[in-house]
């Protein structure tokens, strides 16, 4: 029987790879998606057709809808596997700028990436039947400190707790843990390529993160490591190492 994963924000850069990552691999692969259905299709088209694959638009930052995802999940599959929280929203602010940010944004930004990554996790640990592993996508900026935003960089910060205290308290059923990517290589990095010239200069390998970087840690922590449990990985060519 075909094993099962859901990933939060396939129709991202990051989240398609890791949607194909596991379809190559025999999954049938569930994903979500909020606003961008174009986006999703392309994931989706890009999926083994001989398995069974959904993607569903649910708000995330919404308890009542992520537990609607749950239960649609619970009607189509016998079992649900690998949970990987990847989906999270944030927004380029100076520390200037963030003296003045509203509090709608400062709910969007807690919402979309610790209320979200919460309630997901939760909602699949009572689904599991008897082994499951959480995989969250955190940062390194919780390292590094240069991100987005501090909001960001905070809430991140926050990801790699609640992937250690779900390791303790939900092991043996449960394995939890986060990968901490570095800059990742994407349309917008490739577009302006010289911005990121200082980062490139603080990194030992000399590259940017890939999102095949980032699918291939999750594939093996999900799929190949039996005693790897409570870690946060970095996955950035050595940048934290000058932080």
């Amino acid at each position: 029987m075909s094993k099962t994963v859901l990933v939060t924000g396939g129709s991202g850069t990051i989240g398609r790879e890791i949607c194909t990552k596991y379809s190559s691999k025999g999954y049938n692969v569930i994903f979500t998606y909020n606003s961008s259905p174009i986006e999703a299709q392309i994931t989706f088209d890009l999926l083994d057709s001989n398995k069974s694959n959904m993607m569903i638009q649910v708000n995330l930052t919404n308890q009542k809808s992520i537990k609607n995802l749950f239960k649609i999940i619970k009607k189509s599959y016998s079992t649900i596997d690998i949970l990987i929280n990847n989906a999270a929203y944030t927004k380029n602010y100076s520390s200037t700028e963030l003296l003045n940010i509203s509090e709608e944004e400062i709910d969007n930004i807690i919402n979309s990436i610790i209320k979200n990554t919460f309630l997901c996790s939760i909602e699949f640990i009572k689904q599991v039947k008897t082994s499951g592993n959480i995989i969250n996508i955190g940062s390194n900026s919780t390292s590094t400190l240069n991100a987005s935003n501090l909001l960001y960089i905070a809430c991140k910060a926050s990801i790699e707790n609640l992937t250690k205290t779900l390791a303790i308290n939900y092991g043996p059923k449960i394995k939890s843990n986060c990968i901490l990517p570095g800059l990742t290589l994407s349309n917008i990095t490739k577009s302006s390529p010289s911005r990121f010239t200082p980062i490139l200069n603080k990194t030992p390998l000399n590259k940017l993160c890939t999102p095949q970087d980032i699918s291939q840690c999750a594939y093996f922590l999900s799929s190949e490591s039996n005693f790897i449990n409570g870690e946060c990985i970095k996955i950035d060519g050595g940048r934290n190492l000058y932080s």
